[in-house]
């Protein structure tokens, strides 16, 4: 019976692991796209190339999670 408890807990504290991977992750990504936004906020040209970052920033961290 130690061999099933050992899974449950091993799943229990995945399922914890994951969301807690996803709220880090969100809040860091977020953080390093709003220094991107100073030095863009200027010119008209880098604004676009910003805006398709912060799409695929998000994207990726759903997918890899």
């Amino acid at each position: 019976m130690s061999r099933g408890d050992k899974v449950s807990r091993k799943r229990q504290a995945g399922e914890h692991i994951e969301q807690r991977r996803r709220g880090k992750t969100a809040p860091r990504k977020r953080r390093a796209n709003r220094p991107l936004e100073l030095p863009g906020a200027g010119p008209l040209t880098p604004q676009p190339t910003t805006r398709a970052k912060r799409t695929a920033a998000p994207a990726g961290s759903t997918d890899g999670g």
